[in-house]
């Protein structure tokens, strides 16, 4: 290795190839080891803003328990086998605090673009209707919002899960429940 080290510092005229590789090697190890730096910044300031969100939440929660309720029906009305009762509700406990900001944000849309964006679920909804069982529909929904290149980081997963959800909550689509027929909240 010393002789080889030599020969290129020779035919360089003292510029070394070694030296430029250690150099790119340790301008590589810094610049990687400031990446990790400044994403365990990000994931220290997004698990704390987490947490502040979680105790707003369970107060918003505790308000909003009936509608909870409500959501548990509509559950049961479109989903048979525990398994998939117990997945959806996973899915509402980990969406609820940012269905309630979907639900903020969709109220401030224009009524074209709110209407847009029932048809566009709507017509995925009823298109997957006709192959799939409630919960693939539910699933593929998840993945058709969620973009191609986001897939597989979870903060745009669960907020594509609780896009889904809202319109789940809002009857654009699957089965109404009894009450929700009768007061045509939906």
């Amino acid at each position: 290795m010393f002789f080889k080290s030599k020969r290129l510092k020779q035919n360089n005229n003292g510029n070394s190839n070694v030296n430029s590789a250690r150099d790119t090697i340790i301008n590589n190890y810094v610049k990687s080891t400031s990446d990790d730096i400044i994403d365990q910044g990000i994931i220290d300031e997004l698990i704390i803003y987490a947490i502040k969100k979680c105790k707003e939440a369970s107060i918003i929660h505790h308000i909003d328990n009936s509608k909870f309720l409500h959501v548990d029906e509509k559950i049961h009305l479109n989903f048979k086998a525990k398994e998939e009762i117990e997945e959806v509700r996973i899915y509402f406990k980990y969406a609820y605090t940012k269905i309630t900001i979907i639900d903020n944000k969709f109220a401030q849309l224009t009524l074209e673009q709110q209407n847009d964006l029932h048809s566009y679920i709507f017509s995925l909804y009823v298109h997957l209707k006709t192959t799939n069982s409630n919960i693939e529909i539910l699933r593929e929904l998840f993945n058709k919002i969620t973009p191609s290149d986001k897939i597989n980081i979870p903060e745009y997963t669960n907020i594509a899960k609780a896009f889904v959800l809202f319109f789940f909550d809002d009857c654009t689509i699957f089965e109404k429940t009894e009450i929700e027929n009768i007061l045509k909240e939906c």
